[in-house]
């Protein structure tokens, strides 16, 4: 049963992925670069720091994270004026709160643009259980140590708990977590949320269902991931949308591709081939 869930910040609590971009373009202009949007998504989700350095090693100029991030924060704080909240967000989050789920947020931002960021769309420290920032961890994402850190402090297993992400990085840092994860589709399409292991994904919190308790919030997150089908090795297949041959030919491959694992597998000490 799920006990607790870990939001990632920007892209799911509010929609900061603008302000962010405008504000790390506006920095290189003051260094004569004209970047492009496009320089800074594969770096989205996987922190500032990347972000910004990330984009800068692409133009070649070597960036003091330290000694940058306190003009890039100026500049976010300024654009962040005009920020709100995601569809749902403000709903979901006291229907959890309510059914007695803990909550966290889990974002590789520094902690002064989180706070900045939870002030934005009207919410504080204080709403959630624990608010873990990008500078309390040595890895950011995809590793999983953000995500273990904010279980930790929540006395909660991770297979206990739900991460609601929108970056591919979050989604395979929740993964390696071991987590549950509960994709929302403002930064990457839901293909590519799918294909990184989202368990669900959702247009909007709005569209999960209004819950009391953890009971019926765990009943109405079961019902989403068994609508996304059944996994079978990295795809995933709604079974109920086979036809009976279809699903006749997936089972036969199964029991195939089971064999032959066996009959090749390296097993010491046992009389099972080497190799395939």
């Amino acid at each position: 049963m799920i006990e607790g869930i870990l939001f990632d910040m920007d892209g799911v609590l509010i929609d900061s992925e603008p302000i962010i971009l405008h504000a790390a373009q506006a920095f290189f202009k003051r260094r004569g670069i004209d970047t492009k949007a496009e320089d800074f998504r594969p770096f989205v989700g996987a922190g500032d720091r990347r972000y910004l350095c990330g984009v800068g090693a692409l133009y070649g100029l070597d960036i003091d994270f330290d000694v940058a991030v306190v003009e890039l924060y100026e500049l976010y704080e300024e654009f962040a004026k005009e920020a709100s909240s995601f569809e749902g967000v403000h709903r979901f989050l006291s229907d959890a709160k309510r059914s007695g789920l803990k909550v966290a947020v889990a974002t590789g931002s520094e902690r002064r643009k989180a706070l900045v960021n939870l002030a934005a769309i009207g919410l504080t420290e204080d709403d959630f259980d624990v608010v873990i920032s990008g500078e309390q961890v040595i890895k950011s994402k995809p590793e999983p140590d953000i995500y273990q850190l904010a279980a930790l402090t929540l006395g909660l297993p991770l297979s206990s708990c739900l991460v609601v992400e929108d970056a591919l990085h979050g989604v395979v840092s929740a993964n390696r977590a071991g987590a549950t994860v509960l994709a929302l589709p403002n930064s990457f399409n839901k293909e590519a949320l799918k294909k990184a292991g989202s368990h669900v994904v959702l247009d909007t919190l709005a569209d999960f269902g209004t819950f009391d308790s953890k009971e019926e919030f765990n009943r109405l997150l079961n019902a989403a991931i068994q609508s996304m089908g059944i996994l079978y090795g990295t795809q995933r297949i709604a079974v109920e949308k086979l036809t009976e041959e279809q699903r006749t030919s997936l089972f036969e491959k199964a029991v195939a591709a089971a064999y032959a694992s066996r009959n090749n597998a390296y097993a010491p000490y046992s009389h099972f081939k080497v190799g395939a």
